[in-house]
């Protein structure tokens, strides 16, 4: 399962940021959409809080984050300028499992 992780990480880091972009949204969406039933399991399974509160927090993470960091470019695109003028290779490659 890491290699499956390692390879789909060497994958997605030379996705473009429209491609990134629509991950993202739909990560979101599939939050919201099981925002009730993850909260459910999250209370079954530990115990602690409500089935609300935990939905309400759900929420907040797929709907009001996303809102929040929408406008913001993808972190390997803010990477990229930072060593743009460095004689440093970009890439994440070097990560090994």
């Amino acid at each position: 399962m890491l290699q499956a992780a390692h390879d789909a990480w060497l994958k997605f880091e030379n996705f473009t940021e429209e491609q990134v972009e629509r991950i993202l949204l739909e990560i979101s969406k599939a939050g919201i959409a099981n925002a009730e039933p993850l909260a459910k399991l999250a209370a079954e399974e530990t115990g602690y809080g409500t089935v609300e509160h935990k939905t309400l927090k759900n929420l907040f993470c797929a709907e009001d984050v996303y809102r929040t960091i929408r406008p913001m470019k993808t972190i390997p695109l803010a990477i990229e300028r930072a060593y743009k003028n460095t004689a440093i290779p970009l890439t994440y490659s070097h990560i090994s499992v």
